[in-house]
């Protein structure tokens, strides 16, 4: 793998993932989703989900050239889009850290809603500042609906099958309408590869191959989800999904760095 753009892979997976679970997360605490499921259970998602994030701004900062320069990546914030990710990135890497602290406590319900709006706000406006850093008129083969498509997809579709890895146990209807919605997901995941160019020069169908056996997998465990009668409480089946769908992003990504070199330009 080319290691000038590894870290970007890593980073950009992990990041959207993580953005992507603390959507759904918060989402669902505002409209009272989290009734059926323990307090105990919600409350370790978010420690996990911030660690996540922790990780891929490390990985950030590791493809700097000077990574003891990393505070200067945001020195550009009304011109630069690689500016408004990272602070979009340390902002809410900031955010969670009180939303950690109330979240133990049982007698802050309303102001845990307001750091839900906020969470979810800096989370979009993270994933968007990714996308439009990666809208290059330039390079032809990033500058097309496949990028915001394929950035958004790996948001939700990685960020639910993580959620599901702490909450997929504990209600079968909550288990088979995620199932529905990651069904779509992987299927428009494919979709978009299979009409993103990038995924059939030479050099990339074994990847593309290697990739779409990942999501086929995936599907089939998924479905394997939408008709069973009892709750799964090991969770093991969604840790293996999580593994399936990340790894299939992963190797989506890589294909989509590759392109850079190949745009014609």
């Amino acid at each position: 793998m080319n290691e000038n753009f590894t870290s970007l892979i890593f980073f950009t997976v992990l990041s959207q993932t993580a953005a992507g679970a603390l959507i759904i997360r918060e989402l669902l605490l505002l409209i009272g989703g989290f009734d059926f499921i323990s307090v105990k259970r919600r409350r370790i998602s978010l420690p996990v989900i911030s660690s996540l994030l922790l990780i891929s701004l490390v990985i950030a900062f590791l493809h700097l050239g000077n990574p003891g320069l990393a505070f200067k990546a945001i020195n550009n914030l009304g011109k630069s889009w690689l500016s408004r990710e990272v602070f979009f990135l340390s902002l809410l890497l900031a955010s969670l850290l009180p939303y950690l602290i109330i979240s133990v406590k049982s007698n802050f319900r309303k102001t845990e809603k307001v750091f839900s709006v906020v969470i979810i706000t800096i989370s979009l406006l993270l994933v968007y500042s990714m996308i439009m850093l990666y809208m290059i008129p330039s390079i032809i083969s990033w500058n097309n609906p496949f990028t915001p498509l394929s950035f958004v997809i790996t948001t939700f579709l990685c960020g639910i099958v993580l959620l599901l890895v702490f909450i997929g146990g504990a209600d079968i209807r909550f288990n088979s309408a995620s199932a529905i919605f990651i069904i779509i997901l992987i299927i428009l995941s494919l979709a978009n590869s299979i009409i993103f160019q990038g995924s059939f020069l030479k050099q990339e169908i074994p990847l593309f191959i290697i990739r779409t056996t990942f999501s086929l997998v995936a599907l089939l465990i998924t479905s394997l989800r939408i008709f069973r009668t009892q709750t799964n409480k090991t969770c093991i089946w969604w840790v293996i999904l999580f593994i399936m769908v990340l790894s299939s992003e992963i190797i989506n990504r890589y294909i989509f760095f590759l392109s850079f070199e190949k745009s014609g330009l």
